[in-house]
């Protein structure tokens, strides 16, 4: 039999083990924690060192960085870069240390009666450090903020972005080179301005990044991020698209050099004014320039989708108040720099909606339908927004709770409101 001051003995060895044991899981713990802390204090000042390094051999290069500059944008490209202040920062793209030009002004020396190209408050740039221990200026980074992009083609047929002619390969070697990773965009305006014609693309890039990846017969390039579509101008007297509107593009794209083409691919997209869109362009820069631009989506508010469009569609479109949400898709072709209406494709499809028509009390609901604008003139090449047509087929649903089928197409949009309450 074991007595009672035994068991409690035993008891209080069980509970010192027990002690024990925590104790010594205690401090391995701690010791682990002192381990992972000294790595990662390490790392830090490892990282703080490398860009402090950085931060201090720009500071020495830094005015030999600026007249290399200057030299590599004369020599290659006919421009004159304008620098106000220069400064060297630690911040900007960390843990890169950069070369930071303040109020700068960038212009065609081949022109230089037009606006100038460039006008930025700040634009910086960071540089392969390995390379520039080698006394080799390297261009890695570049990040731009509350600048202005402008591209302008005077009514005269002057331009401000004549470069010199030739080829990409051949840029002469001035000391400075541009293998950009990566580019931050922070409220920076950009405009294509034809006074002659009197068109204009203008775009705010609030806050984009774009990373980019160089092959030796183009590049692919990335872009996320905030921007503002002030508007897409192509016809003055039909009005602009997309007239201050707000996106979040997440955009996929390839430059292909010696075809000068821009693609968009189709795993692209960007939320429109809350709506989420499929997006696919091809866009040529060559001696034909053309843009084509498609826009996809599922589930959506018909007026959302109709201010994607000229004022023009918009204002037919306000006639129907359709109270559910529907599939679109949109195909915009146009020719750049030319005095023409774009080609617009577009189709609009619906499922269990409820229509209402202008100001009639008529109640249209179940209705299933298939809408097809076109304004496209009789070559196929241009658009022609005055004989542009709107065709519903198949067309059902019910009136009254009556059931009703139709095919209607209405051939001149200004008298769409009115042909469609005589039809139903």
């Amino acid at each position: 039999m074991v007595g009672e001051d035994q068991f409690q003995g035993f008891i209080r060895f069980n509970r010192y083990i027990s002690n024990t044991g925590n104790a010594h899981r205690i401090c391995v713990s701690c010791r682990s924690m002192k381990y992972v802390k000294r790595f990662f204090l390490g790392l830090l000042i490892l990282f703080l060192l490398i860009g402090a390094a950085m931060f201090v051999t720009i500071t020495f290069y830094k005015k030999e960085l600026n007249s290399l500059l200057i030299e590599n944008l004369k020599v290659n490209y006919g421009l004159d870069l304008k620098v106000g202040d220069l400064r060297v920062s630690f911040f900007d793209n960390w843990p890169h240390a950069s070369m930071q030009l303040k109020d700068i002004y960038v212009a065609s020396e081949l022109n230089g009666k037009s606006e100038p190209i460039l006008k930025a408050g700040s634009l910086s740039l960071s540089f392969n450090l390995e390379k520039m221990f080698h006394k080799q200026f390297v261009v890695k980074y570049i990040s731009m903020n509350n600048a202005e992009i402008l591209l302008q083609r005077n009514e005269d047929g002057t331009r401000n972005f004549e470069f010199k002619k030739q080829p990409h390969d051949t840029a002469k070697h001035t000391g400075i080179s541009f293998e950009i990773d990566k580019i931050s965009l922070s409220d920076v305006k950009f405009a294509f301005r034809n006074k002659e014609k009197q068109q204009n693309i203008a775009i705010n890039f609030k806050d984009l990044v774009i990373r980019l990846k160089h092959y030796s017969d183009g590049m692919e390039a990335k872009l996320r991020g905030k921007t503002v579509v002030e508007e897409l101008l192509f016809n003055a007297k039909n009005g602009a698209f997309l007239k201050n509107t707000r996106t979040l593009l997440d955009l996929d794209v390839n430059y292909i050099f010696e075809r000068k083409t821009i693609c968009v691919l189709p795993s692209s997209e960007a939320e429109i004014e809350g709506q989420t869109y499929h997006l696919t362009s091809l866009i040529n820069l060559g001696e034909n320039k053309r843009l084509a631009l498609q826009i996809q989506g599922e589930k959506l508010k018909v007026e959302r989708v109709g201010a994607l469009l000229s004022p023009k569609i918009r204002k037919v479109l306000s006639n129907f108040e359709v109270k559910r949400p529907v599939d679109a898709k949109v195909l915009l072709v146009v020719n750049i720099g030319q005095r023409e209406e774009p080609v617009i494709l577009a189709e609009v499809i619906g499922k269990n909606c409820d229509l209402v028509i202008g100001k009639s009390k008529i109640p249209y609901s179940e209705l299933d339908f298939v809408g097809k604008i076109r304004s496209l003139d009789s070559t196929g090449q241009k658009g022609d927004m005055d004989h542009a047509s709107i065709v519903f087929e198949p067309l059902k649903g019910k009136v009254y709770d009556f059931p009703f089928t139709a095919s209607v197409k209405v051939n001149n949009l200004s008298q769409a409101e009115s042909a469609m309450k005589q039809i139903f």
